[in-house]
């Protein structure tokens, strides 16, 4: 998966921009997660790390 650093949208690895800011993407693990001072579960991993909050929706 790839991410887009400006709007932390998720898209396939063969995606290479975000169709909504035109930001180029990278890899997920690349893209630092934004922190949120009023959720502190935002960057949380849940299920031995097989999920993590990256964003509300």
């Amino acid at each position: 998966m790839k991410c887009c650093p400006s709007c932390q949208r998720l898209y396939a690895d063969d995606a290479g921009f975000c169709p909504i800011d035109g930001q180029a993407l990278a890899g997920i693990d690349e893209v630092p997660i934004p922190s949120d001072p009023d959720d502190r579960r935002i960057g949380q991993k849940l299920c031995g790390g097989r999920y993590e909050i990256r964003r509300k929706v």
